[in-house]
């Protein structure tokens, strides 16, 4: 009977499982059951958060907004981090600091919260807005751009990064997409390129030039807001960002790749005298700021040779990224491991990365590892419910 089926007390799961006798009889559908099988599995997961968003839906209450089910996994975030192009990763939880807003920066600095990952975007809500009140719905989430990544900082990393994998996470670099990378660039406009301390050209100062026939070199690529790829150098002393073609008109190119090995090649082989002359004047005066280079500029040469190998070790895949990213968290937590005894550190790196692993979850799912096992379970409750009301 109803009594023989071995149901924890509390609502637990059980310790063994007993499907329905044929005087049982089930009273709900099969779908009920597939429907809620899938729903058990995304809530064992201990992932998914459901929230509101700025965004108005046909199908859901505008004036409450978008619904949406975040992804706050570590994986999905750090994917959503390298679409973003971000260097240091963001993880649900985290608070960020916002310095800039379209370009221009606040007077006060906005604090934000994420949330996760949902379609590729990592997803925020402001904490601490700038001024008095707000608009209706500034305080609901809403996810980042590329171009809006100027002036993010992370202000206190999320509780749920394991305090002993705290330093490993933070000392740790994401490698760049093929789209953020920068490299060599070669001056190749007539009137020189402008340095500009922003990544948006209508609310950023000028901070300097590089001649024609200049050869610069790019720590980052990055689209802003009106659609133009702009790279940041240092050049002279100052650093900022550089348009890659001229904004409206034919949109002539302002700066092109260098190809390795040419680096000595000179600009304007093609045109007459004075611009090689041009060019060759350029080149020598490179040189000669070359010979005094800085210890600074020394470093962060260094360091961009570092990067370029990593993004190259790493992939042109988000995925590969990713990846990349856990195989060099493991390198220090080894090192901390045998220097500390921390002989737990990859425990908690694992319970950090799938909380699935734990060990309650995996009993969760040695007892009920398919639909088959879950309906058994699901229907024996619902008919010992059914028994008990009856």
């Amino acid at each position: 009977g109803a009594g023989a089926v071995a149901v924890a007390k509390g609502g637990g799961l059980p310790t063994t499982l007993a499907a329905p006798t044929k005087s049982m009889a089930d009273p709900l559908p099969s779908w009920l059951y597939r429907e809620a099988y899938q729903l058990w599995s995304r809530w064992r997961a201990s992932r998914w958060v459901r929230t509101t968003s700025r965004a108005t839906s046909p199908t859901d209450d505008a004036a409450a907004g978008l619904r949406l089910e975040v992804d706050t996994s570590p994986r999905a975030c750090l994917a959503a981090s390298a679409r973003l192009g971000l260097r240091r990763p963001f993880f649900a939880g985290d608070k960020v600091s916002i310095a800039r807003a379209g370009g221009r920066e606040l007077d006060q600095p906005e604090e934000a919260v994420v949330l996760g990952a949902f379609r590729g975007a990592l997803w925020y809500r402001i904490e601490t807005q700038r001024g008095e009140g707000g608009h209706e719905g500034a305080y609901r989430p809403w996810c980042w751009m590329p171009s809006d990544v100027e002036g993010l900082k992370l202000a206190t990393r999320s509780p749920a990064v394991p305090p002993a994998l705290a330093k490993a996470v933070n000392s740790t670099n994401l490698a760049r997409l093929p789209t953020y990378r920068g490299g060599k660039l070669r001056i190749v406009f007539d009137g020189g390129a402008v340095i500009r301390d922003g990544l948006e050209i209508d609310c950023s100062e000028v901070v300097g030039e590089v001649a024609v026939g200049v050869v610069v070199r790019a720590s980052e690529r990055r689209i802003n807001s009106c659609n133009i790829a702009r790279y940041h150098i240092s050049h002279g002393g100052v650093s900022g960002w550089v348009s890659e073609k001229i904004r409206g008109g034919d949109e002539a190119l302002i700066m092109e790749r260098v190809v390795p090995g040419s680096e000595g090649s000179e600009e304007g082989a093609e045109g007459g005298d004075a611009d090689k002359d041009k060019a060759s004047a350029n080149a020598n005066a490179e040189g000669e700021a070359g010979k005094a280079k800085s210890a600074a500029e020394v470093a962060a040469e260094a360091q961009m040779d570092a990067d370029e190998a990593e993004e190259v070790a790493a992939g042109d895949e988000v995925d590969g990224v990713v990846d990349h990213w856990l195989a060099k968290l493991r390198g220090p937590l080894e090192a901390s491991a045998m220097v500390e005894g921390g002989g737990d550190l990859y425990a908690h790196l694992e319970a950090w990365l799938d909380p699935s692993s734990c060990p309650e979850s995996k009993r969760e799912a040695a007892l009920v590892p398919n639909l088959g096992a879950f309906r058994t379970l699901a229907s024996a409750r619902s008919v010992a419910g059914a028994g008990a009301g009856a």
